[in-house]
């Protein structure tokens, strides 16, 4: 098979890979790839040497590509407990349920609706309530009795 042949295959894979990093969807590089190894195999069989060289530069060319797709679906910003800490403000103030909590459900507390949890196994909707305790994101009510 021809030089040309081989290179056109194997440029076409590579590329195919790069396009990849920009769309995921894992069928265009999955193409990529086996585009890629065909082109390798076949220059093998016409020259150990094409074969090895095509390995050494797919090897440097193609992690540089997939680093930079990897940097741009990545996570920009660190998760903190910011959230959790913003809702300690929240601990003795009284509200009242909007629906009932078994144990899960919604409450409105300073004139916000919260997703809230019962420390009892139920409390039902309207009743008033009081924040007992932050669990991390979680806000636990329990009946006011005042």
């Amino acid at each position: 098979m021809n030089y040309i042949y081989i290179l056109l295959l194997y440029f076409l894979g590579i590329g195919l890979v790069i396009l990849e990093t920009m769309l995921p969807g894992m069928v265009i590089g999955l193409i990529g790839f086996m585009t890629l190894i065909s082109s390798i195999v076949l220059a093998f069989m016409e020259n150990t040497f094409l074969g090895i060289a095509l390995i050494v530069i797919a090897l440097t060319i193609l992690p540089f590509f997939v680093m930079k797709g990897f940097r741009k679906i990545q996570l920009k910003e660190s998760i903190s407990d910011s959230t959790a800490l913003s809702l300690n403000h929240l601990v003795g103030e009284i509200g009242i349920t909007l629906t009932e909590l078994h144990p899960v459900g919604k409450a409105e507390i300073n004139g916000k609706r919260y997703d809230v949890y019962a420390s009892e196994l139920s409390i039902s909707s309207g009743k008033k309530i009081i924040v007992d305790r932050i669990e991390g994101n979680k806000i636990v009510v329990c009946v006011f009795k005042g």
